[in-house]
């Protein structure tokens, strides 16, 4: 739908609980693509990092502040994760709040918002909700992982000192709570991938909800050459270059990858091999004796394409990942995602045509890397068909026509046409 003055722009309002963490995922960077749609898209975040009118700021108010820590502590030592928040009257009196004809929910929970706000928010609103992890499903985890208890009811949970931590067990009642509260709100949910469908097919939502699989789209910038961006690092064309995410998380396979790049630096010394390791500095401190080693720290935005274009393979064995958007921006320069079963990314990643798909394992994450060293001239001759696929099946401009149109969907079925 294009705008004209016959049919006046719609506004959608994203809520989420930071403008700056996610804003790939939560159409913060996309605002602009909406209008030629006829949607004027705005955000409002809790975190506010990003300098813009719609933000509830927790520097704004020492007393919002301590009453939101306060409601925060009280819930977790009730096994209330669901919360006593009460913060939605804040967003209500936003202009963009009551001037809009949608609301796209993204991450309205941890520490902010609570089911009560929710409601009240959707209240007179139709509402269109992208479930960016599991965490509704569960009555406690952001991630069930080998855990099949959200299919059943999350009965005596076994993970309730993990994130979210809370003192009491009180997994069965947050779940209950939380279909009450979202099947009542009745949104059009979105999930990125088959995999986070067939979870929500497993799950007590089941024939519950209305549910759309949307991937997400990403504005890919123009990045430099394979030999270009080895010349601007410096790193020989002979050499094997392997990047990940230096993070020290339970997740994301970090010390899987640590230990098979330990055990590739102790047992083939004569490897030319170069590790690109983004975020976190000194994680690779066990081989950086006897491996190349680029540690870029936080890289901002576009920047990173010189790394990825640097690579031949990113890393990332996650044990929980929803989407990976990474790993398709590696794809879109170039370089191929080697990813564990169990997750999302073996279906984004295209694998095995596009991607690697290994077992969760050492072993399996060491051979795959030495065998995509035996390999590397085929894997470099079909860099441009790693590309080709990352734009054509993440493009930006389709995901905003895609949403878009949901958008316009949703409005249609709420006013009953």
């Amino acid at each position: 739908m294009s705008s004209s003055n016959s049919c006046p722009m719609k506004r959608v309002l994203n809520i989420s609980k930071s403008d700056a963490i996610g804003r790939r995922f939560t159409n913060f960077d996309l605002a602009s693509k909406f209008a030629s749609h006829g949607w004027q898209s705005s955000s409002c975040a809790w975190n506010s990092a990003i300098s813009h009118d719609l933000s509830l700021s927790q520097k704004s108010s020492r007393l919002q502040l301590a009453t939101n820590r306060f409601s925060g502590e009280v819930a977790r030592s009730l096994g209330n994760i669901n919360g006593y928040f009460r913060n939605a009257e804040n967003i209500m009196k936003l202009p963009d709040y009551r001037a809009a004809d949608l609301l796209h929910f993204h991450i309205v929970h941890d520490k902010w918002l609570s089911l009560r706000d929710w409601k009240k928010l959707a209240h007179n609103k139709p509402v269109v909700w992208t479930w960016h992890d599991p965490y509704l499903m569960t009555g406690h985890c952001i991630y069930p992982m080998e855990c099949n208890k959200y299919k059943t009811g999350c009965f005596t949970c076994p993970t309730i000192s993990e994130h979210f931590a809370i003192n009491r067990d009180r997994s069965r009642k947050n779940l209950q709570e939380k279909i009450a509260a979202i099947t009542s709100i009745d949104p059009l949910v979105i999930v990125a991938s088959n995999w986070m469908r067939e979870m929500v097919d497993c799950s007590l939502y089941k024939d519950k909800l209305r549910i759309k699989t949307i991937p997400f789209g990403i504005a890919f910038p123009t990045a430099p050459t394979f030999e270009q961006a080895r010349e601007r690092l410096g790193i020989p064309l002979n050499h094997l270059v392997c990047g990940f995410r230096a993070i020290h998380s339970h997740f994301k396979g970090t010390k899987l990858i640590l230990q098979a790049l330990e055990n590739i630096a102790r047992n083939y010394p004569s490897l030319p091999l170069t590790i690109i390791a983004f975020q976190e500095r000194g994680i690779c401190k066990a081989f950086d004796k006897t491996i190349r080693v680029i540690e870029t720290g936080w890289v901002e935005d576009d920047e990173i394409q010189l790394y990825y274009s640097a690579m031949d393979f990113f890393l990332m064995p996650s044990k929980a990942e929803a989407f990976g958007m990474m790993a398709i921006e590696a794809m879109a320069a170039g370089a191929r995602p080697i990813v564990a079963y169990g997750t999302a990314l073996p279906e984004l990643v295209y694998a095995p045509v596009q991607g690697i798909s290994i077992d969760y394992n050492v072993d399996a994450l060491q051979n795959a890397i030495l065998s995509g060293y035996l390999h590397l001239d085929r894997y470099r001759a079909s860099r441009a068909s790693c590309i080709e696929f990352a734009n054509e099946f993440y493009n930006v401009d389709t995901f905003c026509t895609e949403l878009a149109k949901t958008y316009d969907e949703e409005i249609q079925y709420c006013a009953g046409i």
